[in-house]
């Protein structure tokens, strides 16, 4: 459990890492094989997520 100085503010929730879009891309290959068009949302994802690791 965490303290409450720690927590966020309701509503406000953290960023997706590239771990966290790579993870999800793989899922969602595993559970919709075939589905292009999901799959184009996660992989886009885990792109501009690399792209702004890189930038920073």
């Amino acid at each position: 459990m965490r303290s409450a100085d720690t927590q966020l503010p309701l509503g406000i929730k953290p960023k997706p890492t590239v771990d966290d879009w790579r993870q999800a891309a793989e899922k969602c290959a595993e559970q919709y094989p075939g589905d292009q068009r999901r799959l184009n949302y996660y992989l886009d994802g885990l792109a501009k997520a690399e792209d702004m690791e890189k930038a920073a």
